[in-house]
């Protein structure tokens, strides 16, 4: 499991992801899906069901580029790795 916390229209919320993909359990590679979310202003929590976690998900590059999709919206960009 990884926890991942985006920032988002003046929103943070945190991610919790399942690996879908094949290999290990490096962020780089495998594809991510969403599995449950929590949001802070306003709080909300809610779990995607198994079915639709393939609409929402995450893939990592080793350049420190990212892309992900969310139902038909879609984006891509970088990201910082710590710890």
């Amino acid at each position: 499991m990884l926890i991942a916390a985006i920032i988002g229209g003046g929103l943070l919320l945190i991610f919790f992801l399942l690996n879908r993909g094949s290999g290990g359990g490096g962020l780089v590679g495998p594809t991510w899906q969403l599995a449950a979310i929590t949001g802070q202003a306003p709080a909300f929590q809610g779990v995607i069901p198994a079915e639709d976690q393939g609409r929402y998900t995450i893939t990592f590059g080793d350049d420190g580029t990212f892309a992900a999709r969310a139902d038909c919206n879609s984006m891509a960009g970088t990201y910082e790795q710590q710890g």
